[in-house]
């Protein structure tokens, strides 16, 4: 049975593409969450979640809205000096982070990582129907209760609180963090 391609987008849809998946998807795709340097610079954010699939499956295209907008100016190709090897595809006009390849190993050379952020929102709740997800997802049990970011991290000084929402039990695993206060002067938003 061949499912549904899963599709994305960056934000002004300038950039599109679609992941095509065949039978065996869980023997070749895997959601992993990144927390390195690289990514945190990159995307401004402390972990960042993707979607690695084998080259064969991901096809994208650019649309130009205006006349003197090209391809290159549409998708941007990122390599750092410090890794040469690997390119970060984001839309030049929006910003949005698409997709990571390195061939360091080479063997992930045959690989597309592409941002969760960037799939249509019915496609990132697929990503649990294909049983993608981190195993230890589907492991875990909802934990009852709501706990404080004090509890999480003792000896915090921070005039903020945070509360971490347990999720309801239509959508298990998943919580909502609230923040409210101020933190160095600066209001939480």
């Amino acid at each position: 049975m061949a499912f549904d391609p899963l599709r994305g987008s960056c934000s002004c849809g300038r950039n599109e593409y679609q992941i095509n998946i065949p039978d065996d998807v869980t023997d070749h795709a895997e959601v992993y969450f990144d927390s390195s340097r690289d990514n945190r610079r990159f995307h401004g954010t402390p972990l960042s979640a993707w979607l690695r699939v084998p080259l064969g499956w991901y096809q994208s295209h650019t649309k130009s809205f205006f006349p003197d907008e090209s391809h290159s100016s549409i998708r941007r190709i990122h390599s750092p000096r410090h890794a040469p090897q690997t390119q970060r595809v984001f839309c030049g006009y929006c910003g949005t982070p698409l997709t990571f390849w390195t061939e360091d190993p080479i063997e992930e050379s045959n690989f597309m990582s592409v941002t969760i952020g960037s799939l249509l929102v019915d496609d990132q709740r697929a990503l649990d129907d294909l049983r993608l997800l981190p195993r230890d997802y589907y492991e875990e049990a909802p934990t009852d209760g709501i706990s404080t970011s004090s509890e999480l991290a003792p000896g915090s000084d921070t005039a903020a609180s945070s509360v971490i929402v347990p999720s309801s039990n239509d959508s298990a695993g998943i919580s909502r963090s609230l923040q409210h206060g101020r933190t160095g002067g600066n209001p939480l938003v």
